[in-house]
This record gives C-alpha cells, sequence and structure tokens, in this order.
C-alpha cells in the first residue's frame, strides 16, 4: 500500500497541518516544494483553520516564517470561530510568534486579542 501524503483526517487535518503545529521547518518545506504540497498549506479544516492557526498554536517561528514569506499564507485570517493565528498563539502562551505577528504586521492589531 501507498501512503497518501494528500490524505486527510476527517476534521480535514492534512499532513502539512500536522507538520505545521509539530514545528520542523525543514520537513515542511520539503512537503510543499519537493512532494507539491504547496497548496496544502492554504487549505482549510473543518474548523476554518490553515496551517498559519496550527503553526502559531505550536509555536515554531521559523514554519510561521516559511509559511508567510514563502508561501503566503495569510496569518490574518478568522477561522470559523473567530480566532486568527494571533488568538492562537496567544491561547498556546508562544510569545516569539505572537511578537512577531505584530511587529511584522502579519495580523490586524487587536483583533480577538480581548478574547485570548
Amino acid at each position: 500500500y501507498a501512503a497518501d501524503p494528500g490524505a486527510t483526517t476527517r476534521d480535514g487535518n492534512s499532513i502539512v497541518h500536522w507538520c505545521a503545529w509539530a514545528g520542523g521547518e525543514t520537513m515542511l518545506r520539503w512537503l510543499c516544494f519537493d512532494l507539491g504540497l504547496e497548496a496544502g498549506v492554504h487549505a482549510l479544516n473543518a474548523k476554518g483553520c490553515s496551517a498559519a492557526h496550527w503553526a502559531a498554536s505550536g509555536g515554531d517561528l521559523a514554519v510561521c516564517r516559511l509559511l508567510a514569506d514563502e508561501c503566503g499564507v495569510d496569518f490574518s485570517a478568522s477561522n470559523f470561530e473567530g480566532n486568527t493565528p494571533l488568538t492562537k498563539a496567544i491561547e498556546h502562551g508562544r510569545e516569539d510568534v505572537v511578537l512577531w505577528l505584530l511587529q511584522a504586521g502579519r495580523c490586524e492589531r487587536g483583533r480577538g486579542v480581548a478574547d485570548a
């Protein structure tokens, strides 16, 4: 049997989502650019989360930068519950990601912060 790297879970999470959360810029770069799964960084799961939400939750700043700078992932987009990558980073205590998002202008400042 062959594995399908484009497969998703019942919740719509792909290997790209999981890699963004777990960290590992090298693996994410391989998945996106060598294996051809770059479109997966923009895919939304059942809750409306992209790889940006997962990366911000996971806290690997190099992964966040790769997604934003090389893949063009929008770090200001809200999921279906109104949470942005910023609110997810705050929720999970990812200070480096929070500072990067605010300082780099990658999010709408203040949006959802009161809910975090």
